[in-house]
């Protein structure tokens, strides 16, 4: 495998740590996007930069929690959040529904 696929999996599977330490290689020319994914085990990256780049998020990597309401026998409802605040939300109306679930039925 070489990093250019690692890397794109970096952001499909939300792996924010790697992907940034990559980033951080790449920028720094340790290694190059053809390079085979072995070279990461041999070269040798700041991780303070690398903590500083994933503290700033700067390659825009966020978890995406998935949610799920059952709004009838057969109904369900998919909540994707954006942000944190979403993602407590989220949290409040998936816990409130499982709460009141007897009352609407």
């Amino acid at each position: 495998m070489v990093v250019k696929d690692l890397y794109l999996d970096c952001f499909r599977y939300e792996e924010s740590f790697m992907a940034h330490y990559i980033y951080h290689l790449l920028a720094e020319k340790k290694i190059s996007i053809d390079d085979d994914v072995s070279k990461l085990d041999s070269v040798q990256a700041d991780h303070h930069k690398v903590r500083e780049l994933m503290q700033n998020n700067i390659l825009g990597i966020y978890k995406v929690g998935i949610y799920s309401l059952k709004m009838s026998q057969k109904d369900f409802v998919f909540i994707f959040p954006c942000s944190k605040q979403e993602q407590i939300d989220s949290k409040r109306l998936v816990n409130h529904s499982k709460l009141t679930d007897g009352l609407y039925h």
